[in-house]
């Protein structure tokens, strides 16, 4: 076995790319983790998160935020190619939500395991208001190529994610601003 002839200094042991929070999807067809990098110009640790087919293939850098995540939880694959709309996060019953409205539908998941609670179809394309919170309702709105205004109950928690949840709604002259 040859040997080397340069020996390992702390820089080397820095740029040992490391992966942490390894987690599994909650359908089981993905691994998810992150990897933490050096900066040594800068003197810290970055991070990055993947993920990985579990029956093999491709590893696929997921979109970055902060420098410093490095506790993947989730994702939804979802069939919107983007949303500009801010989600919302609220706690319904003692469990932390999140809200999310896009172009095709207005979904809540359970914000540690992503569990879909519901959703609802009719949103218009474009959506750009942030969901509002008032008491135990949700209000979602867009009015780019066409309008909707609805009033959603947060507490309709259900198996069936298609439960009707929408206490009212408007579809006229509904604000594309929240």
């Amino acid at each position: 076995m040859p040997t080397s002839k340069r020996k390992t200094t702390a820089r080397d042991i820095f740029m040992v790319r490391v992966p942490q929070s390894i987690n599994i999807s909650q359908d089981g067809e993905w691994i998810i983790f992150a990897v933490r990098d050096t900066d040594v110009k800068k003197n810290a640790y970055t991070h990055a998160i993947y993920r990985v087919p579990t029956g093999g293939g491709r590893l696929q850098p997921l979109p970055r935020g902060k420098a410093h995540d490095c506790s993947p939880r989730w994702r939804q694959d979802r069939d919107e190619v983007t949303s500009w709309s801010t989600p919302l996060i609220v706690t319904v019953c003692g469990i932390p939500q999140v809200v999310t409205s896009a172009t095709n539908r207005v979904r809540d998941n359970e914000l540690l395991s992503g569990k879909l609670l519901w959703e609802h179809g009719g949103m218009t394309v474009s959506v750009v208001p942030t969901p509002v919170a008032l008491a135990n309702l949700v209000l979602v709105t867009s009015g780019f190529r066409g309008y909707v205004l609805m009033a959603i109950n947060l507490e309709t928690v259900s198996d069936d994610p298609d439960m009707e949840a929408v206490v009212w709604s408007l579809e006229t002259d509904a604000p594309s601003v929240s």
